[in-house]
């Protein structure tokens, strides 16, 4: 209730900053700040953002860091029509099948 009470207006009216700190566009904002964005969205949530985090978590160019945090609030999020791509980031040696296996879990606990 406190969330739905206080915390999820507020974040409504930090929208396009939200969209702007995920995508990059926020000068002001250092990788760090981008990340706990990036987990603001998926521990509140907010599916407004969703398609900014899938940009994210396929974008090679950006760091890794911020993909695993992309494809954790992904997992968190829980839209079935992430799997397929998830799926093929998991085929992908490297740093991100561990976050990507754990992402498609959270997704699976949602909608089975």
């Amino acid at each position: 209730p406190f969330a739905d009470q206080l915390l999820r207006p507020a974040l409504g009216h930090l929208g396009a900053w939200i969209k702007r700190t995920v995508l990059g566009q926020n000068p002001d904002a250092s990788e760090i700040l981008r990340g706990e964005a990036i987990q603001t969205v998926g521990d509140f949530l907010l599916d407004e953002h969703a398609h900014y985090l899938r940009e994210l978590a396929h974008d090679r160019r950006s760091s890794p860091d911020l993909r695993l945090r992309a494809i954790a609030a992904l997992g968190d999020l829980g839209h079935p029509a992430d799997r397929a791509p998830l799926l093929q980031l998991a085929k992908s040696p490297g740093p991100l099948r561990d976050a990507v296996i754990s992402a498609l879990g959270r997704l699976e606990l949602r909608n089975p």
